[in-house]
């Protein structure tokens, strides 16, 4: 599981966010972090929008993750992409570095899944 507090917080440069992520059934971790860019930009195909934030202290990486989501108004087709660099921050994740590479991409699958919930309504 995957969520985000404050859940209105304004997507602005200099937000604060914590992300909630869920491992494993029994535990969370909460990793937080400050958005650094804002996306909203269009040509006159493809039109943008989406966030850049970086890992705070207390995140279990080190790093910047950013979200976007791109829509084509020739095609209609609405892409969501997550791009990340990191690395271990957190003594527990240099330990067991292949679950946390593990649990990133699982968190990328889970990011993805949510953005869907919300284009299908």
């Amino acid at each position: 599981m995957v969520d985000i507090f404050p859940l209105k917080q304004p997507i602005e440069v200099g937000s604060l966010v914590i992300v909630l992520y869920r491992p494993v059934p029994f535990l969370w971790t909460s990793n937080p972090g400050k958005i650094v860019h804002v996306y909203n930009d269009a040509s006159n195909q493809i039109q943008r929008f989406g966030f850049a934030y970086v890992a705070l202290s207390g995140h279990m990486e080190f790093g910047q993750e950013s979200f976007m989501v791109e829509w084509d108004r020739q095609t209609d087709e609405v892409q969501f992409k997550i791009e990340v660099f990191s690395r271990p921050a957190h003594w527990l994740v240099w330990l067991g570095y292949p679950l946390a590479r593990y649990q990133q991409s699982r968190f990328r699958r889970l990011a993805g899944e949510a953005m869907q919930r919300e284009i299908d309504g």
